[in-house]
């Protein structure tokens, strides 16, 4: 019987013998019988398990020598290698494989180890004398060959045949000897094939335009470009020839250098980056794929059919210790090998049917995954997927193997699936999709793909949001949506629109009665008085009109106002200027207890504040437009990606020029914008603004001996002892808080002192028993008042300033009406008197005032001096101090 080290690699038994009573058996019938349950124990452990160390058999040092611990390794012929115990190695000898004669030992130097003192055969030596240890390889050798029979003896004759020996051993031997010995845990089919695709670099330089943008996709994959084909060309030749592929390499390289020749934004440069990492993606899986491969007959049953290497003697080297190679059917191998084949498929497939343009029938959403295997996402649009390139059938490996690929989703399933679900995916549940590919923008006007989108988020209850910018650095050509609103300053614009239209109201209701007004008949057809009273009352009917048109002009949102702002404030200044004019004619000839509406219309010009309001608005709109420029926007938000749409709960990002989409990015999160940026508000250059209108020259004072006062608009001739009516406190303290609600309401907060009710006047006013002269007192201590709290504020605004000149001008007039009282009634003036204490009352109601109204209470000073001061001198005084303005 021969001697076979490799049993599994012999021929089969064919055939054996069943015994029978009384038969006579041969050694032939009897070894047959064993060598066939032999070979099926062998193909069990070979073929089913699998080869190699199973557990433990780690060799170490210890004090006295080496250890081998305890474990089990099975060989690739089948043979089960078991070590019960530990075993301790103190000393080593030579040793030759005469007996077994082994192959791989064939012209080797080996060395045992030797765990029995008593074994004193080859004369051993100890462990410590072991040369270049550092070096050596530890080997469990199973030592086995048929020893012949002895001879027979005249006593003893038992052994009439062959013996199988089997004696593990462990050997030594060079790292040099056992470099080939040692078998992977896998095939050597490839080294890594981990393309990495460069990211696009959007910060740094801002992007101008387009252009820029898109240049900086192809600086991406200029850069990768090189990698990739590095290594397609490697899959191609290393993994075809395995699949009985031939032609890959030959073309792969020409169609891959058509997608990286694409530039240009609108020529699909985002889509042909977004092919080169779904590439990527496809050789790292095919890489994958070769790894797992496990080829049928990959492990020889003589590749290792009676040892195994464990190791080193010193430091860790798994690459010199045999790890466990499953069975193929265990890794199910066959399965791998069309893994390999469907990927290379795959790329073949994805190199052929690249269209830079991607999705061309209009825009769709496609439920999908963000990451993950290439499989399990839908298809892009840049491939198009149909009966002549059926990369469908190449996408996803279970589906293919389950005949189930018209399931699989994409931009193009209608080419090839009739299964509702895909057609329509939006409709059906897609509960496992955390990503939605948004495909088919690419050229399409941006408004309507806005709208498509709004109204798929509406209709579908789609996750994500939706924003566009602009590529332009432009901002007039940005509109805005009508959810971009200023709280704060529509607060303020509110509060100022309704008092503007107060006193629109008011200016329009006096040019109403103007314009019915009759003319005293004692006035002449042929004077200036008529003539100039009837021009006044003819542009009353003018300013009517443009009164009514800037009230139509107000009453729009704060959006329409400013955009039309000149809509409102071309009438409105020209209906100042119209009442300016009107109001200096009739007031020469019409004296009312008021001022007019007219005059507060033209003094309190509110278009100067509308200004302001418009500047700060047309601002901020500016700011928030800035957003929305594409540099300005990746600025603020730079994680944005081109990931061919978005993820749940993320932004889409539209980018357009010339209002055509021509890119698109996506944020994995929703995008706020500030909605109330932060300007610069800086005050007007010449200080406080003037109305839109001309100063009145007080002109010179001219003594008269005789006039007539015109009173309200019914121009009705009074004298001066009637003066009493247009004083009369109440209507004006009116007055002033109809002005100052026409600016924001204020009166409460300028005017906290002063009380409209003047019923308290009288006799009980600082003893002045005279009501006529106590009511004027009243009306200079209450405007006093104002002016004191105004001059008192450490920063007045523009309004508080034309509030304070107004409050000048009246108390001018209130002094004047207090000295004339006193004249024309002829009141005694000593220190006791009415009279002294009034002039007493107005001194002390004001700090500082305008020249006019210092002068006047410089002319009635010798009223507070002595006693001896004469009725007679002191009328001269008032009378030289009350002088009608000519």
């Amino acid at each position: 019987m021969d001697n076979i080290p490799v049993k599994l690699d012999a021929q089969a038994v064919p055939e054996f013998n069943y015994f029978v009573d009384n038969q006579v058996l041969t050694a032939g019938q009897l070894n047959t019988l064993t060598d066939y349950f032999d070979r099926q124990h062998r193909l069990t452990r070979a073929r089913l398990i699998g080869a190699g160390i199973v557990s433990g058999l780690e060799i170490s040092q210890s004090q006295s020598g080496l250890v081998l611990g305890k474990g089990v390794a099975l060989t690739s012929d089948g043979d089960m290698l078991i070590v019960p115990e530990n075993r301790q190695f103190a000393r080593f000898r030579s040793f030759t494989d005469s007996k077994a004669q082994y192959a791989p030992w064939t012209d080797q130097t080996l060395l045992e180890l030797v765990s029995d003192d008593n074994d004193q055969e080859g004369n051993p030596k100890p462990v410590g004398q072991l040369p270049s240890s550092g070096k050596l390889v530890a080997v469990l050798y199973l030592e086995s060959y048929l020893r012949p029979p002895e001879d027979c003896t005249d006593t003893n004759c038992d052994n009439l045949g062959p013996k199988q020996m089997n004696r593990l051993r462990v050997l030594l031997l060079p790292e040099a000897a056992m470099a080939a010995q040692v078998q992977p845990a896998g095939p050597a089919l490839s080294p890594v094939l981990d393309v990495a695709v460069r990211r696009v670099k959007m910060g740094g330089n801002p992007i101008l335009g387009s252009d820029d943008l898109g240049n900086r996709f192809e600086a991406a994959i200029d850069a990768s470009a090189d990698d990739m084909r590095v290594a397609l060309q490697f899959a191609a030749s290393n993994y075809a020839p395995l699949l009985n592929i031939a032609g890959f390499g030959s073309k792969w390289i020409g169609l891959f250098n058509k997608i990286a020749a694409v530039r240009n934004l609108n020529n699909g440069v985002q889509h042909a980056y977004a092919a080169m990492k779904d590439l990527a993606e496809a050789l790292r899986e095919t890489q994958a794929a070769a790894a797992a491969l496990q080829a049928q007959d990959f492990l020889m049953p003589a590749s290792f059919p009676k040892h195994v290497a464990l190791g080193k003697l010193s430091g860790d080297a798994p690459a010199f210790r045999q790890d466990f190679i499953e069975s193929p059917k265990l890794n199910r191998g066959d399965l791998a090998l069309q893994r390999l084949q469907f990927c290379m498929q795959r790329i073949d497939l994805m190199l052929r049917s690249f269209n830079a343009k991607g999705g061309n029938n209009g825009l769709r959403v496609t439920p999908s995954q963000p990451t993950g295997s290439l499989g399990d996402r839908a298809i892009p649009a840049h491939f198009q997927s149909s009966a002549n390139l059926p990369l469908h059938d190449f996408w996803n490996f279970d589906k293919t193997r389950q005949q189930n690929t018209g399931a699989i989703r994409s931009y193009h399933a209608s080419a090839y699936s009739t299964n509702p679900a895909t057609l329509d995916p939006l409709s059906y549940a897609h509960d496992d999709c955390a990503f939605y590919r948004v495909e088919g923008m690419l050229g399409l006007e941006k408004d309507g793909v806005l709208q498509a989108l709004t109204n798929l988020r509406n209709s579908q209850n789609l996750p994500f949001r939706v924003e566009s910018v602009q590529i332009e650095q432009d901002t007039g050509r940005i509109v805005l949506s009508p959810r971009f609103k200023f709280p704060l300053w529509e607060n303020a614009w509110h509060f100022q629109r309704e008092g503007l239209f107060d006193q629109l109201q008011l200016a329009k209701d006096y040019a109403t009665k103007l314009e019915s007004a009759a003319i005293d008949a004692e006035v002449p057809n042929d004077s200036d008085v008529r003539a100039k009273v009837q021009g006044a009352k003819n542009r009353a009917l003018e300013i009517k009109g443009k009164l009514d048109a800037a009230t139509q002009a107000l009453y729009v949102n704060a959006q329409q106002f400013s955009v039309n702002y000149a809509k409102f404030k071309t009438p409105y200044v020209e209906a100042i200027r119209d009442g300016f004019d009107i109001n200096a004619d009739v007031q020469q000839f019409a004296q009312t207890p008021t001022e007019s509406p007219l005059h507060q219309f033209t003094v309190f010009n509110q278009s100067l504040k509308l200004d302001r309001l418009m500047d700060i608005f047309n601002k901020k709109i500016d700011a928030v437009k800035r957003q929305l420029i594409f540099d300005n926007f990746q600025n603020n938000h730079p994680g944005m990606e081109h990931s061919g749409g978005v993820p749940v709960g993320g932004t889409l990002v539209v980018v357009h020029q010339n209002d055509r989409v021509v890119a698109e990015f996506s944020l994995p999160y929703a995008v706020e914008f500030d909605l109330d940026p932060e300007i610069d508000v800086k005050p007007p250059q010449n200080g406080q603004a003037k109305p839109p209108i001309g100063v009145i020259d007080p002109g010179k004072f001219s003594w008269v001996n005789k006039f007539h006062l015109y009173k309200d608009i019914g121009f009705t001739k009074v004298g001066l002892p009637d003066l009493t009516a247009f004083t009369q406190l109440n209507l004006k303290v009116d007055t002033l808080q109809t002005q100052l609600n026409s600016t924001n309401n204020f009166v409460t907060t300028w005017l906290p002192n002063i009380s409209k009710n003047p019923g308290t006047v009288g006799t009980t006013t600082g003893g002045i028993k005279d009501l006529g002269l106590a009511t004027r007192v009243t009306g200079t201590e209450n405007l006093g008042a104002a002016i004191k709290y105004l001059e008192t504020q450490p920063s007045r605004t523009a309004e508080q300033d034309q509030l304070l000149a107004g409050l000048r001008r009246e108390f001018d007039k209130e002094i004047a009406g207090v000295v004339g009282y006193i004249a024309q009634n002829n009141l005694e003036v000593n220190v006791d008197s009415d009279a002294f204490n009034a002039m007493t009352k107005v001194n002390n109601s004001v700090s500082t005032v305008s020249d006019d109204t210092r002068n006047n209470l410089n002319l009635t000073k010798d009223l507070r001096t002595k006693d001896e001061i004469t009725k007679n001198q002191n009328l001269a005084i008032l009378l030289t101090g009350f002088k009608l303005r000519t």
